[in-house]
């Protein structure tokens, strides 16, 4: 041994010599002088420098050997250097010269701790069993710390983290167990036990401990919020409700706890709001919040926050530094459909990430400097080029090497044709790419970073057509959603007679105030046989709304696929003072679609010249009376200029039908004069007072077969 007073130590304990040794407990200061000097020592790394503090606490040591906070510096520095026998004999005197030290029976778990890592105890002998009796010691050490002290439990907590998947991190679980089983005065080790078991898998005996927490005192708050983290976590529902639960409670470490989650999402006006916001008020607040992101996304109540604390635990699991811009994306938007980098030595590290949303594709670049855990977001691949123009790593490349420039393009073209296209374009064409690539780029930088999504995914893309439209029910205004599904998105070769074909729909409808409103509707075409190849399954979908102006999001689902749509600016109903007219639907009787009050409906809006379709629109608010009516007709130009509008052939002059209210006016149109190609097509109607209303609508007349 190193210090020969060890063994006359042992000799002393075996004679009784130290019994009584409460009475020996130091001084308050003594031991905060002490603790701060091992936190001191934490992040020293030379060795020279520790052997220098050693030896001068060593001949100190020979003159107060019963001084127990020489015994833990020394217990610490031997630690550090690694002499884990040593320090397990120091820390161990420490106990015994101070036994309601808490500092003192932790140190001596982590030297125990340490002496069992060193043992294999994967094969059996002397050396397993040397590393099991070691760790026994460590359990008993640290449950001997957390019961004197529960503070302590929040440092055995971070020794399991930095030993998340080692088998010696389930040594301090063990401890913090132990020290959970007796009487519990406050909340603090049931909750960092409870942390603890999470964190190694045991998520119902984590939810044990919360809610032996929240029975504690100053522990609703928390017990409440961690037992919430732990089941959304895991996608149990359950979870929000503790989580709004522990929202209204007023505990300042809960509250802290919510605004840290929160904050990666949040506005600065939503944080604001939380800020000032207290109990029920507070659980309100974020009740609507996440509601709202649930509409804004077409999700159901509480899917949102469920999807936000598993990225949460997915960001925290894979990046180490909460700073890492990584973390903000992958929370707000989760993680990338794919990824790509390149590692030539010119370049920092990096990493691109590739996002399909059904608005389009989102690719976010970074780039590490020298901190390699600290990724930020940069607006252009070619950011990561040493000069602007990209010359400098060409230039100092062996002849006929691939440059800089081409490595990052070819690294990245596996994310998006794009960037395929300009790995295999021209050089002199580079100079427009990097302009347009910088542009997308920018934008996607700003979307990563102050937007966050949970869209809807589907196995596939569903080839549907959608046209959404202000409408009416009954004698009330809709807003409506027509579909048509073609054939061969369905397996019909398996369908009954009657064939059933079932269709979800959800949309989320805001009106001027943003107020969301959420429907989610699963409707059941039902055929006498079987849909064919080159037919459709249609359906409308039709939602009551007071009048006024509105935007819509919506998905279509079907057979494992699906599809999005949106709308904004949609005029249901009437306005205030003056008649409204609904949008026009163009269909033709038997076929396709019926909206409400029987309107027929093509959603594709694509027809034959030999048919005869209805052009039907509901007029809110109109005067009672007759009716003027007249369509315009003109062919929509593909070079950009508009053609002159003229009367529909066949039926150029007004005409007149009669209006009681609120009144449904369909015409019949033949298309046989009208030429095959897309068409904007505009109704006028003019009531008995003059007023007049327009509206218009695209189709496209075709030779063949729709």
């Amino acid at each position: 041994m190193r210090h020969p007073w060890t063994a006359q130590l042992a000799v002393a304990l075996g004679l009784g010599l130290l019994a009584g040794t409460e009475a020996m407990a130091q001084p308050p200061r003594d031991r905060a002088a002490a603790e701060g000097f091992v936190d001191s020592i934490a992040d020293l790394t030379d060795r020279e420098a520790l052997r220098v503090l050693e030896r001068g606490l060593m001949l100190r040591a020979k003159r107060d050997r019963s001084n127990p906070g020489l015994h833990l510096r020394l217990g610490a520095l031997a630690l550090k250097l690694g002499e884990v026998n040593d320090a397990s004999a120091e820390f161990k005197w420490a106990t015994q010269l101070d036994p309601r030290w808490a500092a003192a029976w932790f140190g001596l778990g982590r030297a125990e701790l340490a002496l069992g890592e060193l043992a294999d105890t994967t094969k059996l002998g002397r050396r397993a069993l040397l590393a099991r009796d070691a760790w026994n010691r460590a359990t008993a050490a640290f449950a001997r710390a957390v019961t004197i002290d529960s503070s302590w439990a929040l440092k055995a907590e971070t020794l399991v983290v930095n030993r998340a998947g080692s088998a010696s991190a389930s040594v301090v679980r063990e401890g913090l167990r132990r020290a959970a089983s007796g009487p519990p005065r406050n909340a603090v080790a049931m909750l960092a036990l409870g942390r603890v078991e999470r964190m190694l898998g045991d998520s119902g005996a984590a939810l044990v401990a919360f809610d032996r927490a929240g029975g504690l005192p100053g522990g609703r708050g928390l017990g409440l919020l961690e037992a919430a983290r732990t089941r959304l976590a895991r996608g149990d529902p359950r979870g929000v409700d503790d989580y709004f639960a522990a929202a209204a409670v007023d505990d300042t470490a809960a509250v802290g706890l919510l605004r840290s989650e929160l904050r990666w999402i949040a506005t600065a006006d939503e944080l604001n709001r939380f800020d000032v916001s207290r109990g029920d008020g507070r659980a309100g607040l974020l009740r609507r919040l996440w509601t709202g992101r649930d509409r804004a996304d077409l999700r159901q109540d509480g899917e949102r926050l469920r999807e936000h604390a598993r990225r949460l635990a997915a960001a925290r699991a894979l990046y180490p530094n909460p700073d890492d811009q990584r973390v903000a994306v992958l929370v707000r938007h989760g993680e990338p459909d794919s990824r790509a980098a390149a590692r030539p030595p010119e370049a920092p590290p990096n990493e691109s990430w590739r996002y399909r949303w059904p608005e389009g594709e989102v690719i976010v670049h970074f780039v590490a400097g020298a901190d390699t855990t600290n990724y930020r977001v940069v607006e252009s691949l070619f950011d990561l080029l040493p000069d602007p123009d990209g010359r400098t790593a060409a230039d100092e490349r062996p002849a006929g090497a691939p440059d800089l420039v081409d490595i990052l393009l070819r690294s990245r073209a596996q994310l998006s044709p794009f960037y395929q296209s300009a790995a295999a374009g021209r050089r002199d064409q580079l100079a427009n790419f990097r302009a347009r690539e910088r542009e997308i780029g920018r934008a996607s930088r700003n979307l990563a970073l102050t937007t966050d999504r949970f869209p809807l995914r589907f196995e596939r893309d569903l080839a549907a057509r959608i046209r959404i439209l202000s409408g009416g029910v009954g004698s009330a205004p809709a807003l409506e959603l027509a579909f048509a599904i073609p054939g061969f998105v369905f397996d019909s070769s398996r369908a009954a007679i009657p064939a059933r074909y079932e269709t979800r729909v959800r949309l989320t409808i805001w009106d001027s105030t943003q107020t969301a409103v959420g429907v989610d509707t699963v409707l059941t075409t039902v055929l006498d046989k079987p849909v064919e190849a080159g037919s459709a399954v249609t359906g409308v979908a039709s939602v009551a709304l007071p009048s006024g102006t509105y935007s819509v999001r919506a998905v279509l689902e079907a057979a494992a696929r699906g599809t999005a749509a949106s709308r904004d600016g949609v005029a249901v109903g009437s306005a205030p003072g003056e008649p409204r007219l609904s949008d026009l639907a163009v269909g033709v009787t038997g076929a396709g679609a019926v909206l409400g009050l029987g309107r027929p409906i093509d959603p594709a809006a694509v027809f034959r010249r030999s048919d005869t379709v209805i052009v039907s629109a509901v007029l809110f608010a109109g005067e009672p009376g007759p009716l003027r009516v007249r369509f315009l007709l003109r062919p929509v130009s593909g070079t950009g200029t508009e053609a002159k509008w003229k009367g529909f052939p066949g039926r150029s002059g007004w005409m007149t039908t009669e209006a009681d209210g609120n009144a449904v006016i369909g015409l019949s149109l033949p298309l046989r004069g009208v030429k095959p190609g897309p068409h904007e097509l505009e109704a006028i109607v003019v009531d008995r007072r003059g007023v007049e209303v327009r509206k218009r609508t695209r189709i496209e007349v075709t030779e063949s077969s729709r």
